[in-house]
This record gives structure tokens, C-alpha cells and sequence, in this order.
């Protein structure tokens, strides 16, 4: 493994992109940023669970989300590459539908 990160730290949300981002009210967090935590409820300490990750955004109530920016290692750094590269071609889909 190339990767020197423990095994809990390998899985994380990582901000790939900004699109559908309200920026008027908030400061879009940087690219390769890391979700901490959900409405107050730090990731990784058992506080909330994926499953209750989908509930609070599926809920379509207002809801917190905190990043937190660290350095990645090289697996991360692919994986935010594929992802930034992706979320691109959807804002590119986006751009060009907001026009037909």
C-alpha cells in the first residue's frame, strides 16, 4: 500500500466541486477539503453514520456540514482527481441544458 493513512482515515467525503452550492450566504469550501461533521455530529467518532448522512439530505431541511482541510495521500489525491474531472463534465451538461 502506497498509501501511509490508517484504514478509518481512507474513507472520507472530500469536496470535489461546487455545484448547487448556495455561495451567498456561505464560503464554498476548497477542493480536497474533508467532511468533519453533520449538523454538529463529527465524522469518525461514531457520532453519525452514512446511512443517517443520507436521511439528513434526503429530510430537504436545512442542514450544516463543516470541512476540514488536510493533506491527502496519493490514493486521495487520484480518487479527488477522477471525481473533480467528473463533477466537470456534469457543470459543463448543466451549462449547456441551461441554454437548449
Amino acid at each position: 500500500d502506497d498509501d501511509d493513512r490508517p484504514k478509518e482515515r481512507q474513507k472520507a467525503f472530500l469536496v470535489c466541486g461546487h455545484l448547487g452550492f448556495d455561495d451567498s450566504s456561505n464560503t464554498a469550501p476548497p477542493l480536497g477539503s474533508v467532511l468533519a461533521a453533520v449538523n454538529g455530529k463529527e465524522l469518525g467518532t461514531n457520532a453519525i453514520s452514512l446511512s443517517e448522512i443520507r436521511e439528513t439530505v434526503r429530510q430537504g431541511l436545512p442542514f450544516t456540514l463543516s470541512f476540514k482541510l488536510e493533506p491527502l495521500g496519493r490514493k486521495e489525491e487520484k480518487r479527488l482527481a477522477k471525481a473533480v474531472r467528473a463533477v466537470n463534465g456534469l457543470v459543463q451538461i448543466s451549462r449547456y441544458l441551461d441554454h437548449v
